[in-house]
C-alpha cells in the first residue's frame, strides 16, 4: 500500500515541484526505532519557483493530530521555519473519495493546507469570539476565522471568494458568511447603524480592520466613484488577474510595472508578492 508520504512525493512530481523526502529513520530511539521528521514538522522538501522552498507535512486522515503537532508541540520549531525568508509550510492528508455518488470505485485525494503565523498566534493579531454561534468561531483584526478553543485545536478556516471577488468562510452548517463584515461586526463600532462595510484602500481581500468602516450606501458609491475613481490603484481583482500578477512576479518582471499594467498600487503588487493578499489563488 502506498504511504501518505509517496502519495505526495508522486502528486508534487505531476505538478511540477521537485521534492524530495527529508524524514529519516532512527535505529537508536525506542526499542524498534522511530521516523523522524526534519525539524519535527517536515517529512518532504519541495522547490517551487513562485513559492519557494515548501516544507511538507504527510498524512491520511488525522489531520487534526498533524496540525496540532505542527502548531502547537513543535511551536518554535515551525516559528523558525515561517519567520525564515523564501519558505512556505503545508500539510497534506489524503482521504478516499468515491469517483461517482453510489458507486464502489473511489480515488484518494489530498487536502492541503498552508501553515502561518497565524496559525500559532505568531502574527499580532487580536482574536475576538463571533456572536451567534456559542463559542464555536473566533475573528482575528486581520480577517482570519477560525474555530475556537471549545475545539480540540483551533484550525485557520481557508476561505473562498465569492463572485464579487470577497472572502467569504462557510461557519455552522452551510452558512457562509462574508470575512470583511464579520470583522465590522465584531471590532468597528456602528453607533448610526449602518448597513454596509466599506474597504477605505479599495482591496476587497484586505480585510483588517483598519481598512474597513461602517456607511451608507449613498457614502459607499461616493467612496467608490469620488474617491477612489481619482486615485490609481482602485482595480477590483479577478483570480485570473492574480495568477497572472503571480506569474509575472515569477519570471521576475517589476512590481512597478506590474502595477502599471494593471492600473492599481505598487503596495498592492507588493501584498500580494508577500501572500499578504490572495494568498489562497
Amino acid at each position: 500500500m502506498i504511504s501518505p508520504t509517496q502519495r505526495t512525493i508522486r502528486e508534487l512530481k505531476n505538478i511540477g515541484r521537485r521534492c524530495g523526502i527529508v524524514e529519516r529513520f532512527n535505529a537508536h530511539i525506542g526499542e524498534h526505532g522511530i521516523r523522524q521528521d526534519l525539524f519535527g514538522i517536515i517529512d518532504i522538501i519541495a522547490l517551487d519557483p513562485q513559492l519557494g522552498v515548501v516544507g511538507i507535512q504527510c498524512c491520511g486522515s488525522a489531520f487534526s493530530e498533524h496540525y496540532k503537532k505542527i502548531t502547537q508541540t513543535q511551536y518554535q520549531e515551525t516559528l523558525d521555519w515561517l519567520r525564515t525568508p523564501h519558505t512556505r509550510l503545508e500539510i497534506w492528508s489524503w482521504a478516499k473519495r468515491k469517483i461517482k455518488r453510489g458507486g464502489k470505485a473511489f480515488r484518494w485525494r489530498p487536502r492541503v493546507v498552508e501553515i502561518g503565523l497565524i496559525d500559532i498566534g505568531a502574527d499580532g493579531s487580536e482574536w475576538r469570539e463571533i456572536p451567534g454561534y456559542d463559542g464555536e468561531y473566533e475573528i482575528s483584526s486581520t480577517g482570519f476565522v477560525r474555530s475556537s478553543a471549545r475545539t480540540v485545536n483551533k484550525i485557520i478556516l481557508h476561505p473562498g471568494i465569492d463572485s464579487h471577488g470577497y472572502s467569504q468562510v462557510q461557519l455552522r452548517g452551510r452558512n457562509m458568511k462574508l470575512v470583511h463584515r464579520l470583522v465590522a461586526e465584531v471590532f468597528i463600532p456602528n453607533p448610526e447603524n449602518k448597513p454596509e462595510v466599506n474597504h477605505i484602500d479599495g482591496d476587497s481581500q484586505n480585510n483588517h480592520a483598519e481598512n474597513l468602516e461602517w456607511v451608507t450606501g449613498s457614502e459607499n458609491c461616493l467612496h467608490s466613484t469620488r474617491i477612489l475613481g481619482k486615485v490609481r490603484g482602485f482595480v477590483k481583482l479577478t483570480v485570473a488577474d492574480v495568477r497572472e500578477i503571480k506569474r509575472r512576479l515569477a519570471d521576475g518582471e517589476r512590481k512597478k510595472d506590474i502595477a502599471g499594467r494593471f492600473d492599481m498600487a505598487e503596495s498592492t503588487v507588493s501584498n500580494i508578492a508577500s501572500g499578504r493578499r490572495w494568498a489562497n489563488v
